[in-house]
């Protein structure tokens, strides 16, 4: 579980990542669920990386890895803000929302994978394009956010449970 707040912003998430193969992201205040993305395995670490200085406005991206082999950003944004969008004829900024639950779901972005190893972390930089995923397999390794091309890799112990820029 992750937590991000401006309080200057007025706003505060926190980010979970479960068992029951979702990510969700929740408003503090209201104790509301925001969004819920889902995978085909236990996730195991998500971030949420809000480009832009007001969270209303900036672009919402969820970033999840998961014991299914997969590391994924998904384009994630408040209910509220999507209606908006809708609205005004976003359709591209539209969420898909369940009718269940009526909980939105974020549209996947971008997917990349360790060979099918378990993926137990993924984070972004600061600057929102580029990708740090650490596997079971003994790597690290750093992609491009917006191509999923690979930079770089590196060996570590496959014990490892958390990885971040320094």
């Amino acid at each position: 579980c992750s937590m991000g707040c401006g309080a200057s912003q007025g706003y505060c998430y926190v980010v979970s990542a479960s068992s029951d193969k979702t990510a969700r992201v929740w408003d503090v205040a209201s104790g509301k669920e925001l969004v819920r993305v889902d995978h085909e395995g236990y996730v195991l670490s998500a971030q949420l990386f809000i480009k832009g200085t007001r969270p209303e406005s900036g672009e919402w991206r969820l970033v999840t890895a998961a014991d299914d082999g997969s590391a994924r950003i998904w384009r994630v944004r408040e209910r509220k803000l999507a209606m908006v969008m809708q609205e005004a004829g976003h359709e591209k900024d539209r969420l898909d929302v369940n009718p269940a639950d009526d909980v939105p779901r974020g549209r996947e972005l971008l997917r990349v994978s360790h060979g099918g190893a378990q993926i137990r972390v993924a984070v972004l930089d600061s600057s929102g394009h580029v990708l740090l995923t650490a596997g079971r397999d003994g790597t690290a390794r750093i992609w491009d956010a917006d191509t999923g091309d690979e930079i770089s890799q590196a060996t570590h112990p496959p014990s490892i449970t958390s990885a971040n820029f320094g």
